[in-house]
């Protein structure tokens, strides 16, 4: 979610790799409105990426080496969950509801977006309990998430370089995913019993509510620390000034 919206504000203010395709145009600063569209623009024209530009495939993101959760307090879940790496499908499907912050001079840039499905799918490692039921394997892990609400909310500062031009730095970042539902599907939840892993897997999606409580806050930090390490590394080279059309 989080590199997808990232690249494409990217490519459709300045350039990721230089120039922008000749089918995309930028936008004028302090036109909200005109970089919402041309967000969805780029991910109905490149929903598999463009390599000339720097766009990466959008229905396969990977990540690697993710703490989703960690057991603690008196909660009736206690799950240890640990994605050794997975990838994400979906964010090509991505609707932008509104995106504000990007004048001359920004404090803060935000973001709403609308995901139908995203799914969440890889090689996982998890231990600990829900409710009664112990648990202690790895294998293959899917989350599938409908009805996605995502929000972005960027703090940042310009500082003016030796060269003249004002480039952004982030002092804080905060990402925030809603699903309307989510499904779960993780073999192996018991070494070597299907029956029970079938079994955990039915109470997690029966009480899927409170399941995203427990993991929620671990992935959305997840996924903001990797929003955060590539907008910085994007805004490092690329200066603010040259973000917006004449």
């Amino acid at each position: 979610m989080f590199l997808s919206i990232t690249v494409i504000l990217c490519l459709i203010l300045g350039s990721y790799a230089g120039d922008l395709p000749p089918n995309i145009t930028k936008c004028k600063v302090d036109d909200n409105v005109c970089v919402a569209q041309k967000i969805e623009e780029v991910l109905r024209k490149y929903p598999h990426g463009n390599p000339d530009i720097g766009l990466p495939n959008m229905s396969a993101l990977p990540i690697k080496n993710v703490i989703i959760s960690r057991a603690s307090g008196s909660s009736p879940i206690q799950m240890n969950l640990k994605f050794v790496q997975f990838v994400t499908d979906g964010l090509q499907n991505g609707q932008v509801l509104n995106t504000t912050g990007w004048t001359k001079n920004p404090k803060i840039f935000e973001g709403n977006f609308f995901y139908p499905k995203l799914v969440v799918k890889g090689d996982y490692e998890s231990d600990g309990r829900i409710l009664f039921l112990s648990m202690n394997g790895r294998g293959k892990g899917l989350f599938e998430l409908t009805n996605c609400h995502f929000n972005v909310k960027t703090k940042v500062v310009l500082e003016k370089r030796s060269n003249g031009k004002n480039y952004a730095k982030i002092t804080k970042l905060k990402l925030v995913l809603s699903p309307e539902k989510a499904y779960t599907n993780m073999d192996n939840l018991v070494n070597g019993s299907p029956e029970l892993s079938k079994t955990i897997n039915d109470v997690i999606n029966e009480n899927w509510r409170d399941v995203w409580q427990e993991i929620s806050n671990g992935l959305n930090a997840a996924l903001g620390e990797v929003l955060e390490n590539l907008l910085t590394g994007i805004f490092n080279e690329l200066s603010y000034d040259d973000f917006y059309a004449e």
